[in-house]
């Protein structure tokens, strides 16, 4: 189910770069609407008669984490609208470690003392990445991207703090909020049939699916496994946009990106480790 969730991850930007002529704000509201729909059954069918008191039991937290959500994936958009697959795939790669630090700050998780060396590696690789981007002209998506990961990080955050509920209905919150603010903005504008069926696709597919099998593995893999199989798609992601329409990273994605995914590999192994010690 992990490698699943990865493998659905990852067809993400392929599937933006194969769009014709719809807008990021289409791209968003569609998408949503995949999501909404696909995880809403996913809680319908794992609460039965109990989803309205699910999604009351989130509280406030999952509103909080529902909205940033929300944020991170439009911004996760609106970056590969404006930068390579590679470089925004690779930049959100580094959530681990911010989420890491964030856990430390607000919730006093301390980290372990190994992961300040990864959270250093991870760092550096974001910022040769985001450098790269001042030279090739692609500085305004990488700050998207980086602007995102406050997003993502809100619902972790959010999420991690109500662990003793299931906090899966906030994924519909997210979707409901990021669809119908893009909806708003993006008013009565024609989108093609064509379009329409990608951006479905991609929210059923590639975003709500990855999410479901991910929520569900969650429940019985190890978070060290989970963080490990699931960054397939750091390395997928980049590879489908380099077989189907030919879009390369450049230098600099490929070595601030290789930083991140090693920083990645090795502290998920890491953890892997210590959790099989005890």
């Amino acid at each position: 189910m992990v490698l699943s969730a990865g493998f659905c991850f990852s067809f993400v930007g392929l599937l933006t770069r194969l769009l014709e002529a719809a807008s990021g704000w289409q791209v968003i509201a569609f998408r949503s609407l995949g999501v909404f729909v696909v995880v809403l059954a996913y809680v319908a069918l794992k609460h039965g008669r109990q989803s309205v008191p699910a999604f009351r039991a989130i509280g406030w937290r999952g509103v909080v984490g529902g909205c940033g959500l929300a944020f991170g994936s439009t911004c996760y958009v609106w970056a590969l609208f404006h930068t390579t697959v590679a470089n925004t795939v690779l930049l959100f790669g580094a959530l681990p470690f911010i989420n890491t630090l964030n856990a430390w700050m607000l919730l006093g998780e301390r980290p372990r003392s190994s992961s300040w060396f990864f959270l250093a590696a991870a760092f550096v690789g974001l910022s040769i990445i985001v450098g790269g981007g001042v030279v090739d002209g692609r500085l305004v998506g990488n700050l998207i991207a980086l602007a995102g990961l406050i997003g993502f990080t809100t619902y972790t955050i959010s999420a991690r703090h109500g662990r003793q509920r299931d906090m899966t209905p906030a994924l519909c919150v997210s979707a409901l909020v990021a669809g119908a603010v893009a909806g708003t903005i993006a008013g009565g504008d024609p989108i093609s049939t064509y379009d329409l069926m990608l951006c479905l696709l991609m929210g059923s597919g590639a975003v709500g699916a990855g999410y479901v099998l991910y929520t569900t593995a969650a429940q019985r893999v190890r978070a060290g496994e989970l963080s490990l199989i699931v960054n397939i798609e750091l390395v997928l992601g980049p590879l489908w946009v380099a077989i189907v329409v030919s879009e390369t990273p450049d230098w600099s994605t490929m070595m601030g990106g290789s930083l991140i995914v090693a920083a990645v590999i090795v502290q998920a192994v890491i953890s892997l480790r210590s959790s099989a010690s005890h």
